[in-house]
């Protein structure tokens, strides 16, 4: 059970201080994918839907992999 104390504190943080410690939390758990945050998300569906209006902004994977293994060579 966690402590009343700790509980009150975590209560009076911030949505954003509640945020990290949740990451922080997630971390030492040993969570190998952190949360996003409803603004993270809402930031790929935008970057998302600018992508499907204009294909052009950005690269296709192929390339993408190919740049990157050519760095490690």
């Amino acid at each position: 059970m966690v402590n009343s104390t700790l509980q009150r504190t975590v209560a009076a943080l911030s949505r954003e201080e509640r945020v990290e410690l949740r990451d922080f939390i997630n971390i030492t758990l040993g969570a190998s994918t952190p949360v996003l945050t409803e603004e993270q998300k809402a930031a790929i569906r935008r970057r998302a839907e600018e992508m499907d209006a204009d294909p052009t902004l950005g690269s296709n994977w192929d390339d993408v992999y190919d740049e990157l293994m050519a760095d490690l060579r």
